[in-house]
């Protein structure tokens, strides 16, 4: 997806959108559909002057943390967070999360305020988290029309994420980097 085609945000998206404080989408270092959603998420911050928070949804697991704190990496300190915090860019190279680090700088060079979350539970329990431990007003996700049988089994699916929303506006970043508004 280019920037150009992400730049412009419908300006229906932008009043729904009025009066949020951050917007939340997920990421991830790589190209697949969890990292359609975070340019288009980017260019709403940058129209509404709001800050911009990253789930590296890439890092969920049951059975490890991505974090330098915590299971067998419990004896580390500072500068390690323990995943209730975002992650600083010093932390991200230790964890050698290069990806992640040009993600923010390239929204901050747009004039976004950006910072990310490393997802440290498997499926939507990864969203429970992020939605528990900051103040998402705005959640903008990849279209999830077609789950795996197996994120079906585990109820990882757009209905999934809507029961979890509690009143806060979730978009849908269209593969042409558009925004709609889900409507269950």
């Amino acid at each position: 997806m280019s920037q150009d085609r992400s730049a412009a945000v419908d300006p229906s998206i932008i009043a729904a959108a009025r009066g949020a404080n951050l917007i939340g989408a997920p990421t991830t270092d790589g190209d697949d559909i969890w990292a359609t959603a975070r340019r288009p998420a980017a260019a709403l911050a940058r129209a509404l002057d709001t800050r911009l928070l990253l789930a590296d949804v890439s890092t969920r697991s049951a059975w490890t943390t991505p974090y330098g704190t915590g299971g067998v990496g419990a004896d580390r300190g500072a500068p390690y967070s323990d995943g209730t915090t975002t992650v600083s860019k010093d932390e991200l190279a230790l964890l050698g999360r290069e990806p992640l680090i040009r993600q923010l700088d390239e929204a901050e060079s747009e004039g976004v305020n950006a910072e990310v979350w490393l997802a440290d539970r498997p499926g939507v329990l990864a969203l429970d988290r992020f939605l528990s431990l900051f103040p998402v007003d705005v959640l903008v996700i990849p279209r999830l029309d077609d789950p795996s049988i197996l994120d079906r089994l585990r109820g990882d699916d757009l209905n999934a994420i809507r029961v979890r929303m509690a009143n806060r506006l979730l978009l849908i970043a269209e593969q042409d980097g558009s925004l709609t508004i889900d409507k269950p």
